[in-house]
C-alpha cells in the first residue's frame, strides 16, 4: 500500500507540470535548439564553402536528420538497459583505439617524416 494521501494523486499537481509533448520528447528543449541552431549554421556554412552545391547539402542533410532521431531516441533510453554492457563497451573501445592508434603509428610514421622533410627543404618558385 502507499503512503500517500488520496489527494497527492492528481488533485495536488501544479498546472505547470501538465503534459507537454515536445518538453516529453525533447528532454532538454533548450539545448535541443541550440544544436539545432548550429547544426544549421553549419549547412549554411557548408553551402557557402561547396559553391552554392545543393546536393552536397542535402546529402548532409540527411545524416544531421538521423542524427537527431537517434539522438532522440538514445536519449529516451533508461539506464537500467544498457548498464549491463556498459563496461564491456567502454574495454571494447579503448581496446580498439590503442590499435588504431598503434596501426597509425606504424603505417604513417615513415611516410609523416618524408613529407615533412620534403616539406621542409623543398622551395617554392616564384612567379617573378
Amino acid at each position: 500500500m502507499s503512503n500517500r494521501n488520496p489527494l497527492d494523486y492528481s488533485l495536488n499537481r501544479p498546472l505547470s507540470k501538465a503534459y507537454n509533448p515536445i518538453r516529453y520528447l525533447f528532454k532538454d528543449v533548450i539545448l535541443y535548439l541550440c544544436l539545432v541552431s548550429i547544426l544549421i549554421f553549419g549547412l549554411a556554412m557548408l553551402y557557402s564553402s561547396s559553391g552554392q552545391s545543393v546536393a552536397m547539402v542535402i546529402r548532409q542533410s540527411v545524416y544531421v536528420f538521423f542524427g537527431l532521431v537517434l539522438m532522440t531516441f538514445i536519449s529516451h533510453l533508461k539506464p537500467d538497459s544498457y548498464k549491463n554492457i556498459l563496461m564491456h563497451s567502454y574495454w571494447l573501445g579503448l581496446l580498439l583505439l590503442i590499435m588504431f592508434w598503434s596501426f597509425l603509428q606504424a603505417a604513417t610514421l615513415p611516410v609523416g617524416g618524408l613529407i615533412l622533410v620534403s616539406f621542409l627543404f623543398s622551395r617554392q618558385k616564384s612567379l617573378d
